[in-house]
């Protein structure tokens, strides 16, 4: 099942559709490799999928992230910056990269909390 807010909506909404990319587990554990939706954030991003798959949350805090937006590293103090661009979550394997371009695992809360202080 792919979700993608129909482009009707768009005009709706006043916001672009922006693409969600996944990788590794996470793109099997979701059964697709990207979705498209009204957001405007990498906390609205991990949002999406929260809402749309219930067990995500815990799927997430069993691993690392790096998450990027147009191609550059969002650390985890700037998931809710409003930005351009493809928003990608990447799972990572533990030492393969430095902690700062690691998101530790229970993303979900972190988004929860920086969507909810951003509202």
């Amino acid at each position: 099942m792919i979700l993608v807010i129909s482009k009707h909506l768009e005009g709706f909404t006043g916001m672009q559709l922006k693409r969600i990319k996944v990788y590794g587990r996470l793109r099997k554990f979701l059964g697709s490799s990207y979705f498209e939706a009204a957001v405007s954030s990498p906390a609205e991003a991990i949002r999406f999928l929260m809402c749309n798959f219930p067990e995500v949350e815990a799927h997430m805090s069993q691993q690392y992230y790096k998450v990027k937006m147009n191609n550059m590293d969002v650390s985890l103090d700037f998931l809710s910056m409003k930005g351009q661009g493809d928003i990608q979550i990447i799972p990572i394997a533990t030492g393969s990269v430095p902690a700062v371009a690691a998101i530790v695992g229970g993303i979900g809360s972190a988004a929860t909390a920086a969507v909810g202080a951003g509202s």
